[in-house]
């Protein structure tokens, strides 16, 4: 009875709701789809379709939370600034076997949302050679996002560059960001000045940012030019408080992999954080400046990390060294852990090399008689 009466309720609510609605005037949003590609419909056309809710180009009028349909395998190198995106929307590719290939042509940047409320799901599309210059041009050569929410899905963010701002591929502010599926593999920001720029592959600030299975590699924030690569703090993700959730994801960087300041929360789970090859060992690929909370759960940091003014609580992880400064430790009694330049002893971690295991990243297995081996906490 319990069940069927909430039903009805709900029921109820929803046909209130629809009655008051047609009284006043109005009725439910609808949505349309808009094909861009060979039938000449733009994706430039498209947007401002969707925005406005009428017809630009040769493209169908929006109506209400629009999808944006390429064909598989469509490229697009832009020619001129897309407009921005200010609109509920989905942009996808006609299939779950394509990709639409959007291109700055190494000249111009890519997508930029924005407007509070604005929710936009980005499916199968690789972000590539975007660029922007200039300090007051806001960073992201690829997406830039404020104060809206953006979903990516099975997409790459790959050789994006901005000169002058954070955040070589994507740059987000007061929003929301979810990757999963996704690359983010050598993109940069360069500083042309005195400021060093932050995030060579994303930079986020007092923004939400859901990581589920993405990939960084070979990010960089190279402080003058890329000839300089010793100069560069290289962080795959730069977050300027906030919050940061990631979930069986993989960094694989040579200098910072992760770098949070002004308080951001730091929640990461299944994933690997490692030295690349050649990469710079005494340079932590976590880095945390608080004061933060920092949650690691099953974990392997294969690579020094940098925990200062913080809350770390590390469950069922292995960790290879690390510097904590003014930090409380938590730690379950069920980690197996080597705690190197953290005060303590431990053995060594028994870990393979970085392989396919299974799953979107490459991770460590542990040897068959590994101490790592049936030592967590079920």
């Amino acid at each position: 009875m319990t069940l069927h009466f909430r039903t009805l309720s709900k029921s109820r609510a929803l046909l209130t709701a629809l009655v008051v609605s047609v009284a006043a005037g109005g009725l439910p949003a609808l949505a349309a789809t808009i094909e861009f590609g060979p039938n000449g419909c733009s994706l430039s056309d498209a947007i401002e379709s969707a925005n406005t809710d009428t017809s630009f180009g040769q493209c169908a009028a929006g109506s209400g939370t629009d999808t944006l349909i390429a064909p598989d395998g469509w490229e697009i190198t832009l020619g001129a600034d897309l407009p921005p995106i200010t609109s509920d929307l989905t942009l996808r590719t006609e299939t779950a076997a394509g990709q639409l290939r959007l291109s700055g042509g190494g000249s111009r940047p890519i997508l930029r949302v924005t407007g509070s409320g604005t929710d936009v799901n980005i499916q199968r599309v690789l972000f590539t050679l975007g660029k922007k210059q200039g300090a007051f041009n806001g960073g992201g050569a690829a997406l830039n996002i404020r104060n809206a929410s953006v979903s990516v899905v099975d997409s790459e963010f790959r050789a994006n560059m901005v000169s002058s701002a954070d955040g070589g591929a994507i740059n987000i502010q007061d929003g929301v960001l979810s990757l999963r599926r996704t690359v983010v593999e050598n993109n940069w920001t360069r500083r042309t000045g005195f400021a060093e720029k932050r995030g060579g592959g994303i930079f986020a600030k007092n923004s939400m940012v859901n990581l589920d299975e993405v990939y960084f590699h070979d990010n960089s924030s190279l402080q003058f030019s890329p000839e300089e690569a010793g100069t560069t703090l290289a962080d795959g993700l730069f977050m300027d408080g906030g919050e940061l959730v990631m979930d069986q994801s993989l960094v694989l960087e040579r200098f910072r992999g992760i770098r949070t300041i002004n308080g951001a929360t730091v929640e990461i789970s299944n994933s690997t954080i490692i030295d690349s090859a050649g990469g710079y060992r005494d340079i932590p690929k976590l880095d945390v400046q608080g004061p933060a909370f920092v949650a690691l759960n099953h974990v392997t940091l294969d690579a020094l990390i940098s925990i200062r003014q913080a809350i770390l609580e590390v469950t069922n992880s292995v960790i290879d060294e690390c510097e904590l400064i003014g930090t409380d430790w938590i730690i379950n009694v069920a980690n197996l852990y080597n705690l190197g330049r953290c005060n303590g002893s431990g053995p060594a971690p028994g870990l393979r090399a970085l392989a396919d295991n299974g799953g979107f990243t490459r991770t460590k297995a542990a040897r068959l008689d590994a101490a790592v081996v049936d030592a967590g906490d079920p």
